[in-house]
């Protein structure tokens, strides 16, 4: 569980999962104006993904980025498109208020150029991905690589 800190202390802790991840996910979470990332190895119900932690802002933008990239330049998709970067302004700017202390523990982890093991990594560059911290069984520090034969 993570403490949220205050002036003189900390106060009751809250939330379930590790202690530690969710403070490094608090942590990314606010930091206003700073986009950094850590890399992280997760188990996760016996699967393993690899990747880089973000914030929750991060990776809206990177969803939306690969949305874009990903829709048909026809006028189906070009409509599909705005109702969708509608809908990831709107949470990238709630995820934005207000950018200093968070007033929860943090509920979800995000990564960037996740890659999922399962056996061998699955083939790709890797994508968004995203998890409640509470369904992490365990992490380390680091990028898993698959062993190249």
């Amino acid at each position: 569980m993570v403490q949220k800190p205050e002036a003189n202390g900390f106060v009751d802790a809250v939330g379930e999962g590790d202690e530690l991840l969710q403070g490094l996910v608090a942590a990314l979470e606010s930091t206003p104006g700073v986009r950094w990332s850590f890399p992280v190895t997760l188990f996760v119900g016996g699967t393993i993904v690899s990747g880089y932690a973000i914030r929750f802002r991060d990776y809206l933008q990177g969803v939306a980025d690969q949305f874009k990239a990903g829709t048909a330049d026809d006028e189906e998709g070009e409509a599909l498109l705005a109702v969708f970067d509608q809908v990831f302004r709107n949470a990238s700017e709630e995820a934005g208020q207000p950018d200093s202390e968070p007033s929860e523990a943090p509920a979800f982890i995000h990564l960037e150029k996740a890659r999922v093991f399962t056996g061998q990594p699955l083939e790709g560059a890797g994508v968004m991905w995203r998890a409640r911290l509470d369904a992490v069984d365990g992490f380390c520090f680091g990028i898993m690589e698959a062993q190249r034969s």
